[in-house]
Formats: structure tokens, C-alpha cells, sequence
């Protein structure tokens, strides 16, 4: 979301909700954002993996956890809540671990040091295992990643896209897996130059960025791209949230059109 990032690393303005919860008010629920990063705290892999028979009780645990800390609604609420949180995970867990079976040995993290555009990029790409002869990284996330239509969404594959360009720029030969809610997906090894094009590409949109934000809307431009509707993908329509919803982008453009004119579009989608 260039908009958003120009706003929070260049003008240092972040717009906060402003119904906020008072100290001695309790939830009676979780938004999405509050189930969003709750799941992915109960999916967490660090530390020693569990067996997959021992998959809901792991999970009943951290759930637990996170009731005792309070973050989860208080009483027969909180408890419904805890229940449903683990039964949606208990079948992403469970494709994780086996699929983790396929890849038993760890693998070392993969050092990424490229210069693109005249721009060092340093990182590492960790989470990968072995099976002696396929190097792969294994990821689970909480939500769906597939559409009404059962194709891949993508929005939700941002950051896995990521990781492959990173990894077929440093010309290693890595697959990727991503465990949803709903489906595995797999990517294949990128062909290095390819990928150091693309990064190259993207580090220099995201220069121009710094400057001036860019007119971008993620799920919008993957509307545009897919020969959908960005329109109402950008502006919402009936009990439908869109994307101008977001403050940082109904500051600069308040609606479709405004985003549409403003020279670069679609181009940049």
C-alpha cells in the first residue's frame, strides 16, 4: 500500500480509529484485524513441533494462553470465541505439519545480498527444509487464499511472491509452499534474472514513492488486472467495504475516478 507507506516513513502521520475501547470496557468481540493476528500467534512454529495427533491439544493450550492474558472476550463469549479460533486452525495445522513430514531436515537460512538500482538489499529467507534433494520454505497463514471462483488471491500472495523473486535472485534453487485455510499453494523456483528484474523494478517504484505516493490500490489494481471491476473494488458498494475505506488513500484519492485520472493508471496496476 504505497499510499499508506508515503503517509507513516515520509510525513510520519499515522490516522488512528477513533472509537477507541476504554480501559475498563471488556470486548464482546474481535474484529478482523484482532482474529487475524490472534490465529497467526496460535500457528506459531518457533520452538519444538508437535506431533500431528497432538495438533488441537497444542492449540488448546495457546488458546488458553491468550484467554489467561486477557486479550480474548471474558466469559461464555471468550470461550466460544477460543473454540472457534482452534477449530478453524486445527486442518491448517495439521497440512503444515505433514507437509513439513515431506521436508524433515532444516535447511541453513539463505543470505540475500543484492545490489538493485543502486540500492543494497540485505535479508534472509529462513523458515527453509530439506528432503535431501528439494530445498523448499513452509508457511501457514490463517485466512483463505483462494477466491469465490477457487483461483489463487493476489493479495495473499504478496509476501510469498516476495520471498521466491529474493530467492531466484540469489539464483538458488528454492520452492515455496503457503498453507491456507482453504488450499496449499505451490511456487516454483523463479529464474534468476528474471527476478533481479522485477526486484529492480520494484525498488525503483519504491524510490519514486518516497517522493510522491504512488496511485496504487492492491486489491483495486488486482481488479484492474484480472479484467474485474475496480470501481467497485476501489469505492465499496452494497454491504460491501471498498478500498477508499483506508484514510491514507481517501485523503489523496476519494474516489475511482480520482485515482483513475491521475495519469498512471493502469499502468502502474
Amino acid at each position: 500500500q504505497p499510499a499508506r507507506y508515503f503517509f507513516r516513513r515520509r510525513l510520519a502521520v499515522n490516522f488512528n480509529d477513533l472509537e477507541v475501547v476504554g480501559e475498563d470496557e471488556e470486548p464482546f468481540a474481535l474484529d478482523a484485524l484482532e482474529r487475524y493476528f490472534l490465529e497467526d500467534s496460535l500457528l506459531d512454529d518457533a520452538g519444538t513441533l508437535e506431533e500431528i495427533g497432538e495438533v488441537r491439544a497444542t492449540l488448546d493450550a495457546r488458546a488458553e494462553r491468550l484467554a489467561r492474558e486477557g486479550v480474548l472476550p471474558i466469559g461464555l463469549v471468550g470461550r466460544q470465541w477460543q473454540q472457534q479460533l482452534v477449530d478453524g486452525l486445527v486442518p491448517v495445522r495439521t497440512a503444515w505439519l505433514k507437509l513439513g513430514a515431506r521436508f524433515p531436515q532444516a535447511a541453513p537460512k539463505l543470505a540475500v545480498g543484492l545490489e538493485l538500482d543502486g540500492l543494497q538489499l540485505d535479508d534472509w529467507i529462513d523458515r527453509l527444509r530439506s528432503n535431501g534433494e528439494q530445498t523448499a520454505w513452509l508457511m501457514q497463514i490463517s485466512s483463505k487464499v483462494l477466491d469465490k471462483a477457487g483461483k489463487p488471491r493476489g493479495d495473499k500472495l504478496i509476501v510469498p511472491w516476495l520471498r521466491q523473486l529474493a530467492a531466484g535472485a540469489t539464483e538458488a534453487n528454492v520452492s515455496g509452499y503457503l498453507v491456507a485455510r482453504d488450499a496449499v499453494v505451490t511456487m516454483a523456483p523463479l529464474e534468476s534474472a528474471q527476478a533481479c528484474d522485477e526486484l529492480a523494478n520494484l525498488v525503483r517504484l519504491w524510490r519514486r514513492n518516497l517522493d510522491a505516493p504512488l496511485p496504487l490500490a492492491c486489491k483495486t489494481a488486482l481488479a484492474q488486472l484480472n479484467e474485474g471491476d475496480p470501481r467497485t473494488v476501489y469505492e465499496g458498494g452494497f454491504e460491501l467495504s471498498g478500498e477508499v475505506d483506508d484514510p491514507c488513500l481517501a485523503r489523496l484519492w476519494p474516489d475511482f475516478a480520482a485515482l483513475a485520472s491521475s495519469g498512471e493508471w493502469p499502468a502502474l496496476a
